[in-house]
C-alpha cells in the first residue's frame, strides 16, 4: 500500500482536527475567564481587595528599601546578619512580584480571553471550510 499526497492530507486534516478539540475546552475557559474579569472592576469587594494588595505592596516596598540599606552599610559585619538580611530582601521581592501579578490578573485574562476568542473563531471558520470541502457537490 502506498501514501500519497491525499493519504498525507486527509491525515495531516485529522491530526489538525484533534489538536483543535483538545485546546477548545481550553480556549473556552480563558474566554470565559475574560468575561468574569470584565465585570470585576467596580465591584466594591474586588475594590477593597485590590486596596489591600497595593497596601501590602507598598509596606513590603518600604521595608525592601529598608534591607537594601542595611545590605549596603558597613556597620554590619556578620555573615549571618548579611545572608539574614539578603534573605529577607528576597523574600520582598517576591512577594512584591507576586502581588503585582495579583493586580495584573483581570488585565491578563481579558487579553487572553479575546485572544482564545479570535482563536476559537478562526477555529470554527476553518471547520466549516473542512466541512464544506469534505462536502459532495
Amino acid at each position: 500500500m502506498t501514501f500519497d499526497l491525499s493519504d498525507f492530507r486527509t491525515l495531516s486534516k485529522d491530526l489538525e482536527r484533534k489538536k483543535i478539540e483538545t485546546i477548545a475546552p481550553q480556549l473556552q475557559l480563558l474566554k470565559q475567564g475574560a468575561v468574569v474579569a470584565e465585570l470585576l472592576p467596580g465591584v466594591p469587594a474586588w475594590d477593597t481587595f485590590l486596596s489591600y494588595i497595593q497596601g501590602a505592596i507598598d509596606t513590603t516596598k518600604g521595608q525592601y528599601i529598608a534591607l537594601q540599606d542595611m545590605l549596603s552599610s558597613p556597620s554590619i559585619l556578620d555573615a549571618d546578619k548579611l545572608l539574614q538580611i539578603k534573605v529577607n530582601a528576597l523574600r520582598c521581592a517576591e512577594r512584591i512580584a507576586a502581588w503585582e501579578a495579583v493586580l495584573g490578573l483581570p488585565k491578563e485574562l481579558i487579553e487572553s480571553g479575546t485572544k482564545a476568542t479570535d482563536l476559537l473563531t478562526r477555529m470554527e471558520t476553518l471547520h466549516a471550510d473542512d466541512r464544506r470541502a469534505s462536502e459532495p457537490d
